[in-house]
């Protein structure tokens, strides 16, 4: 007899990071990469002169076909480390020297991190007490400590945006950083603007271009702009000024003010087999 799934109705929306290794992009990669990140559990300088490093680390027992763990969840902790020579008394305003435990912080914050290998993708929760540009450096910093100039860490962009900028009236500015992407997902132009883009292999790819009132950016299908702005999408920044209709006024667009929301209507049989189904779910075009 089959076992009821167990239901909690409680709607949950999330960020999403496309985590992609410039080599070998089997999952298996993926794994060991967060197995060496919870052994080596570097300790990760963030905004704000706070600091980020592993609480614990969980493995999926479900695994895929190849063996590897469904999902991987990561608890992260981010604090203030505690100078002891840079105390202060403001009553009697003077330095005071303190006998300090070093391994002792403040400020502590958590979050928990769902990352998904077969799809190579990250969920954040969108409220969570660590910010998600800290839990962006964080995972740079991480990745880069086990494996210099090995992987690229973006943030996935809402849809919509694309759809605003490719369907704009006019385009007058336009601006993209692409970082690496995973090969095999574009055809035409895109295709060989990916694999020229794969063997030049930039840490960063930056492009701008400007029109003018009179003179606009012309967007051509299979173009140079869809393209970037495509790619851009699950794998960069992009920032346009656009007309959205004839008549209408201009108006900046910038991606970093257009995180993609997964939104979660209810948990099934909990948190982490919820979110690996709705990650699977959205970004099935990426299993290997």
């Amino acid at each position: 007899m089959a076992q009821k799934d167990k239901i909690e109705l409680r709607r949950t929306t999330w960020f999403v990071v496309n985590i992609k290794a410039r080599k070998n992009q089997k999952p298996s990669h993926y794994v060991e990469a967060f197995r060496a990140i919870k052994e080596k559990d570097p300790l990760i300088e963030v905004f704000g002169k706070k600091c980020i490093s592993i609480r614990s680390m969980i493995e999926s027992e479900y695994v895929e076909n190849d063996d590897m763990p469904k999902w991987i969840q990561l608890n992260i902790t981010h604090y203030t480390i505690i100078d002891p020579t840079a105390f202060y008394n403001i009553r009697e305003h003077k330095d005071v020297k303190m006998e300090w435990n070093t391994d002792i912080v403040a400020n502590m914050h958590e979050a928990e991190l769902y990352f998904i290998p077969s799809v190579h993708m990250l969920a954040v929760k969108r409220n969570s007490k660590i910010s998600l540009n800290n839990v962006l450096k964080y995972l740079q910093g991480a990745l880069e400590d086990i494996e210099p100039e090995g992987f690229d860490v973006s943030v996935v962009l809402d849809h919509d945006l694309i759809t605003r900028i490719l369907s704009a009236h006019a385009i007058y500015s336009f601006e993209a950083q692409i970082s690496y992407s995973n090969p095999g997902h574009s055809k035409g132009f895109a295709k060989m603007f990916e694999d020229n883009m794969h063997t030049l292999n930039p840490n960063k790819f930056s492009m701008a271009a400007a029109g003018t009132k009179e003179n606009p950016l012309v967007i051509n299908d299979d173009g140079i702009i869809e393209t970037a702005t495509r790619l851009a999408e699950e794998n960069g920044s992009v920032k346009a000024t656009i007309v959205e209709s004839e008549g209408g006024r201009r108006e900046r667009v910038d991606s970093k003010d257009h995180p993609r929301i997964l939104v979660i209507p209810q948990i099934v049989n909990g948190i982490c087999s919820t979110v690996y189904h709705a990650i699977i779910d959205a970004f099935k075009h990426h299993e290997n």
